[in-house]
């Protein structure tokens, strides 16, 4: 059987907005305090855990080394060019690191070597004599191409497998599904998901990568190639902008090493812009924060079970998300291109949350406790101490704030009569 998710541990750099800090808005004080909910939360990105690492920063390449050999059950080293990078990984287990684009030298020892000489060579430890230090080839050579996120299994006695993830955004209401089958699982494969074949036969050593509908609890088995999908062996939820990524592993099957899902991101709704309408869009976005306060904010996240007594309803969850996605829409379908890029780095980090909601099923008893913890913390208001603002997202909010300002503010600002004796009725006007 087929674990189909593993839930680990990352953060969206950033941290939610002083309301001190919000930008002076012209308009009345209505807009003004709505505008300051919306960055509170909204725009400057709620630090959220997430099920795995999508992209690095710079140049840098993420990588997942996954120890997926059968033979020798040895529990291994990861060096790349010459430093250790990945420390006694058990089989069966995945280490997720990040390295330098470029060409890489990676070599593999078992735990129980000194570690690697200059050429690269992995070294017995002195007297008691250890076994042969070697894990397959010295060295195998790779290119990481700067901010890509890989997949490297090591197993089989032959050199490790490096796969590539595709980070691109899917399709609207779409996700991404990715097969990896190692070479030393040895049978080619057949994936079914919701009763439909999306694989058939994909060989040893070969990946493949397929845009669906996103389907949520959708029945899903990866088996060795047969007529038919036969029994699934889990019920996923393949959400929209996300690649769900399996490594086939011959070593175990289920291993939670193999899976990983990466929020890409999804293409938005038709876009026709309108000035008046996206400053709407705006003003309803306002109702996200006290929205997800009241839903969220008394969870008490001190372990599975008192998350599992607190948590609001699946219905009530849902409704968050069909809300808040409405909000998200309408600004992606009125926004005007001069401000488009920053609404969108602008809002990434409440998609994301609507992303993980998905993910757990609408259940937040289904993320990891710390993850529960900061999503309550960030639906409160509190800062996470040590997490500095990214720059981007602080970029973006300056832009967006300004531009509410000059405009949707400026916009609903009464024009001066001309002369006492004839009044000129108000009207909206544009500075910007």
């Amino acid at each position: 059987m087929i674990t189909p998710i593993v839930i680990e541990r990352d953060h969206f750099r950033g941290a939610v907005a002083s309301y001190n800090n919000v930008a002076q808005l012209k308009g009345n004080p209505v807009r003004k305090t709505a505008l300051g909910i919306v960055l509170a939360l909204v725009l400057a990105a709620v630090p959220v855990a997430l099920f795995s690492t999508t992209a690095v920063a710079g140049d840098a390449v993420a990588l997942r080394v996954i120890n997926g050999q059968y033979a020798s059950q040895q529990t291994i080293d990861v060096y790349a060019n010459g430093v250790e990078v990945v420390t006694a990984l058990p089989i069966s287990t995945a280490a997720d690191i990040t390295l330098p684009a470029g060409s890489t030298n990676i070599s593999v020892c078992k735990s129980a070597s000194a570690g690697v000489n200059g050429s690269g060579v992995c070294q017995n430890k002195p007297s008691p004599a250890q076994p042969t230090a070697q894990v397959g080839p010295t060295i195998s050579t790779y290119v990481l191409v700067s901010g890509d996120n890989d997949v490297l299994t090591i197993g089989g006695g032959g050199p490790p497998q490096l796969d590539f993830n595709d980070l691109a955004s899917t399709g609207l209401g779409e996700f991404r599904y990715t097969l990896h089958n190692a070479t030393f699982v040895g049978t080619p494969l057949d994936v079914c998901i919701g009763g439909v074949k999306v694989v058939t036969g994909l060989a040893v050593g070969a990946s493949i990568t397929v845009d669906l509908t996103a389907q949520q609890g959708a029945p899903y088995a990866v088996f060795t190639s047969a007529a038919g999908c036969g029994s699934p062996s889990a019920n996923v939820n393949f959400v929209a902008g996300t690649n769900f990524v399996q490594t086939a592993l011959a070593s175990n099957p289920s291993s939670a090493a193999g899976n990983q899902v990466l929020l890409v991101g999804e293409g938005t709704v038709p876009n026709n812009p309108d000035t008046a309408a996206f400053c709407k869009a705006i003003i309803g976005l306002a109702g996200v924060q006290p929205a997800l306060k009241t839903l969220v904010g008394n969870v008490d996240p001190t372990s599975t079970q008192t998350i599992i007594n607190t948590q609001p309803s699946v219905a009530d969850m849902q409704a968050f998300y069909n809300d808040t996605l409405a909000s998200l829409q309408a600004g992606d379908s009125t926004v005007p291109a001069t401000i488009q890029p920053s609404w969108a780095t602008s809002t990434a980090g409440l998609r994301k949350l609507l992303q993980t909601f998905q993910l757990a099923g609408y259940q937040l008893s289904n993320l990891p406790v710390d993850a529960v913890h900061e999503i309550v913390e960030g639906a409160n208001g509190f800062k996470l101490p040590g997490v500095p603002p990214d720059q981007d997202v602080a970029a973006a909010t300056a832009a967006l704030t300004a531009f509410y300002s000059d405009t949707c503010a400026a916009a609903a600002t009464p024009v001066t009569p001309t002369t006492p004796a004839t009044p000129v009725p108000a009207a909206a006007h544009f500075t910007g």
